[in-house]
């Protein structure tokens, strides 16, 4: 039990840790990017590390490629439940873990939905047109 406590805890700070950097991206530090002409939350930061860097073609196919592993990992997992469910012919026999991450799982969904209608901060693109 001591256990699930210090997990709880561990979620929590990180949920709340999320929320301090999402409100730090829209109030701190805001400045322009040229570029772009939109404004980017800690432009100290974001600004000088995105005139930094260039487009790579090779590291681009590789975070696109982490990306499609990361679906095929919820893909995985949604295919894992759906088969105890019909094995084991009820939902309250599939494992307890699975309804866990199916929720997360969720919420990140939730999220990103959030983030893609409300615009908190524009991230600078280093893709060429």
């Amino acid at each position: 039990m001591k256990e699930n406590k210090k997990y709880y805890i561990t979620s929590v700070c990180l949920f709340v840790a999320f929320l301090l950097f999402t409100v730090l991206v829209k109030a701190v530090d805001v400045q322009t990017f040229e570029r772009l002409g939109t404004e980017i939350g800690l432009g100290s930061i974001n600004i000088p590390i995105a005139d930094a860097l260039e487009y790579n073609e090779t590291m681009y196919t590789i975070s696109s490629i982490l990306g499609d592993v990361a679906l095929l990992s919820v893909a995985y997992f949604g295919l894992f439940g759906l088969m105890q469910l019909i094995i084991k012919k009820g939902f309250a026999k599939v494992d307890k873990d699975l309804y866990v991450l199916a929720g997360m799982y969720a919420v990140v969904l939730a999220f990103y939905v959030l983030f893609e209608k409300m615009i908190i901060n524009y991230r600078p693109v280093i893709l060429h047109a």
